[in-house]
């Protein structure tokens, strides 16, 4: 069975700003924000087309420079990413340590006979297994996805259409 591909239409003119005012490298915050919302409400699995559709002539370097441009920026996107993931799986795993030990020092204050602590203490430490817990299983989905999404966007075809 063939893949349904994404279509997304870039209309260009002579005014369009294709690039960073302060870096001629960089893809404009505009086109790539358009760009990444046309993908929004579709399946990830869906390839990506990229038609760029202009009146002027475009030379062959110019295009080369554009692809690169998106190309790049979608990646630097994804390796932003995955810095956050790391630091947030790394601030995960020591809240999940830390209200491990606040129920083991629950446990030892309910042997005590200390009642209140030890329920204040395990509400801390439970509070803090499920923040973790929560985090891990559906804000750390969403970066998947999102990564999923700008994966396809740096491999989509990239298409240069002259209009008459």
């Amino acid at each position: 069975m063939k893949k349904e591909k994404l279509n997304i239409n870039i209309t260009l003119d002579k005014n369009t700003q294709v690039f960073n005012p302060y870096n001629k490298e960089q893809l404009s915050d505009e086109l790539s924000n358009y760009i990444y919302s046309c993908c929004k409400g579709t399946p990830t699995k869906k390839n990506i087309k990229i038609n760029i559709i202009h009146k002027h002539e475009i030379k062959e370097e110019e295009k080369k420079e554009i692809i690169d441009a998106i190309r790049s920026n979608f990646g630097i996107d994804i390796q932003e990413n995955i810095l956050q993931i790391q630091y947030e799986l790394s601030l995960e795993l020591l809240l999940i340590f830390i209200g491990t030990i606040l129920l083991v020092t629950s446990k030892i204050f309910h042997n005590l006979d200390a009642f209140v602590i030890d329920e204040v203490i395990s509400i801390f430490g439970w509070v803090m297994i499920w923040e973790a817990a929560y985090h891990f299983i559906f804000i750390d989905i969403k970066k998947f996805i999102e990564n999923k999404r700008l994966k396809k966007l740096t491999e989509a075809k990239i298409n240069f259409k002259q209009k008459d």
